[in-house]
């Protein structure tokens, strides 16, 4: 009886496949050599088995510094990824080496080549002042940078605590969050920044990014709140009792007050 079952097994596995191609196919079957089918007295001929052999179970990696890495810097190996990381590390060697790329002081003035066109002495041309237009924008590459890592993390702080906070919030304190993130939405970045800068003579990086902060973190708020409000029904712990239909349940309505409910006897008339 165990030789048939083998048997059936085996034949279930491959199908209509031989046995040893399916012993091919399954590395952790040993099939034994094929002996020649034996006859009995009744004239049945006993079946070849077929012996199955599963596979140990493998001992768990060992995770090392490098593999933790590797799973860290996963996302990277998206090429849209790879190539933003790439621009941004060219931009910021071009801020570190900015002295060294520059041919002129941003500042220096050249009265004799004003309002020069592109040539191989002036890369980008020439201001009315005489002033290297190509190393104006090599030097304003550090600028660049500490407002976009400024304003990025001003509108993400901002983003997260509004957005969040209205999503968790029910009743008019996420209706307040979210006409505060709409009005917000609408308000110009560009003007509001040229008309706070045009009152400084020169205005501080921080104020700038401040400007374009505060001004760019209604979007992912509203992202946020949409993301929180999803996923707050799922926030329950798995030991928590269900909640009630009438919500607390002190709530409830309490044994004595539900109304009796009257059983029916029937009498002889109906009978």
């Amino acid at each position: 009886m165990t030789a048939r079952i083998a048997a059936d097994a085996s034949a279930t596995c491959c199908g209509s496949s031989s046995t040893r191609a399916c012993a091919r196919r399954r590395p952790d079957m040993t099939i034994p050599a094929q002996t020649p089918a034996t006859v009995d007295a009744a004239g049945i001929g006993t079946p070849e088995t077929a012996t199955m052999v599963t596979a140990e179970p493998q001992a768990p990696k060992k995770r090392t510094f490098f593999s933790q890495l590797r799973a860290s810097l996963a996302m990277f190996a998206n090429p849209k990824s790879a190539a933003g990381l790439i621009i941004l590390g060219i931009f910021v060697l071009v801020a570190i080496f900015a002295p060294l790329i520059a041919p002129y002081d941003p500042t220096a003035q050249h009265l004799d080549h004003t309002l020069e066109p592109p040539s191989w002495q002036f890369p980008l041309g020439a201001t009315h002042i005489g002033e290297d237009v190509f190393s104006q924008i090599i030097y304003g590459t550090r600028g660049v940078l500490v407002v976009g890592f400024l304003a990025t993390m001003m509108a993400t702080v901002m983003a997260i605590l509004v957005g969040v906070t209205a999503g968790y919030l029910r009743g008019w304190k996420s209706e307040s969050l979210s006409a505060l993130s709409n009005v917000f939405l609408v308000l110009p970045a560009l003007p509001l920044m040229i008309i706070i800068a045009s009152q400084f003579q020169d205005p501080p990086l921080v104020l700038i990014a401040a400007v374009l902060g505060l001004t760019g973190w209604a979007w992912g708020a509203r992202v946020l709140r949409a993301q929180t409000m999803s996923l707050r029904p799922r926030s329950r712990h798995p030991r928590s009792p269900p909640p009630t239909p009438c919500g607390r349940a002190s709530r409830c309505a309490t044994p004595a007050s539900v109304p009796r409910t009257r059983s029916y006897r029937p009498t002889s008339a109906t009978r």
